[in-house]
């Protein structure tokens, strides 16, 4: 099993569909983009520093595709749960329940296993990422793109990345796809292509941008791994204690 992260700081079906959709040739003015931007900045903010533990249904689907042909695939559900951990990360554990339509239970082996989908899903919208990138605003489809070399410890982590956000007439985010150069990505043990669907997910009474449909790709000699995933039924994860009724301690002290 290949295990990697999505794409450690950023994360993105209907790839063919959506991701495909023209941008209009007239561009937002630099007032509109600014706005767009500062509202992503928000979300991604709180995405990153007050998401709350939770748990979700994952579906998933796991393949090694070697020149067109399905060489492995392991199709799994279960119970994805997502917790902090030190350092400010979120610890994403899955438990399979369903294997190739059998009921399961103990590990899951597949070949490519990606985590990483929620917290850092819009760390390139975060107030400092944004002057890393060049963003294009046209109707509901945002461009972005980073240049090969930057300086600076931060940008430089963010080089040889292009891709696409797409926005519903609400002005709700629904869609991201990301591309990393290749050396890039083999440098950031990231996988080179993503893409992403989110939903405006419930979670104790604040409202966040959670991804809900996840592909992600990597090439690997002749093969090339892909993983897809659905998160459904998402909701807080809490952990509930019984207390039983108390029981007399005996008074063993010597008289």
């Amino acid at each position: 099993m290949r295990s990697l992260p999505f794409l450690g700081w950023a994360l993105f079906t209907a790839v063919a569909a959506n991701a495909q959709t023209a941008a209009p040739d007239e561009t937002a003015s630099p007032a509109v983009l600014q706005s767009r931007l500062q509202i992503l900045a928000q979300a991604a903010e709180l995405l990153h520093d007050h998401l709350p533990a939770f748990a979700c249904h994952e579906t998933l689907t796991s393949e090694e595709v070697r020149k067109g042909k399905v060489k492995r695939r392991v199709d799994a559900a279960g119970d994805l749960r997502v917790q902090p951990a030190e350092h400010g990360k979120l610890d994403e554990t899955f438990q399979a329940t369903e294997v190739d339509g059998k009921p399961h239970t103990g590990g899951l082996h597949v070949p490519i296993f990606v985590s990483g989908g929620f917290k850092n899903a819009l760390d390139l919208f975060m107030p400092e990422d944004q002057k890393c990138f060049t963003y294009k605003l046209a109707g509901n489809r945002l461009d972005f793109r980073t240049p090969l070399f930057a300086e600076g410890e931060l940008c430089s982590q963010r080089t040889g990345i292009t891709g696409l956000a797409l926005f519903d007439d609400d002005g709700n985010l629904t869609h991201i796809e990301l591309r990393v150069q290749d050396d890039r990505a083999i440098e950031r043990n990231v996988v080179p292509y993503g893409a992403l669907d989110l939903s405006r997910i419930d979670l104790g009474g604040t409202t966040y941008l959670l991804s809900t449909h996840v592909i992600a790709e990597r090439p690997h000699g002749k093969s090339v791994f892909r993983w897809e995933a659905t998160y459904s039924n998402c909701r807080l994860y809490q952990v509930t204690v019984k207390i039983g009724p108390a029981t007399p301690a005996s008074d063993d002290t010597a008289k």
